[in-house]
């Protein structure tokens, strides 16, 4: 995904700081266009998206267990933050 985005980055750079012309730029925008709006791209963009969703659920469901805040009564948790001991 970062690489995705990183690339992305690039050609948005590369059209944007273009010296090579108006043509050239014209050229570039249209590329950039026709890939954006590739049936490809659009589903590759999908499932990166459903991917990071639940990768997102995952570690919150792992910081929550590491955290001990699945198991451990609000009170005691609030307590430990004030850093008080019960």
């Amino acid at each position: 995904m970062y690489r995705f985005i990183f690339a992305a980055g690039c050609a948005v750079g590369y059209v944007l700081g273009s010296k090579a012309g108006r043509q050239r730029y014209e050229q570039i925008a249209r590329t950039a266009r026709r890939v954006k709006d590739s049936s490809t791209v659009q589903s590759t963009a999908e499932a990166l998206g459903t991917q990071a969703s639940e990768l997102a659920t995952k570690a919150r469901g792992r910081a929550r267990g590491v955290l001990h805040l699945d198991t451990a009564p609000a009170s005691s948790v609030q307590a430990g933050a004030n850093g008080s001991q019960s």
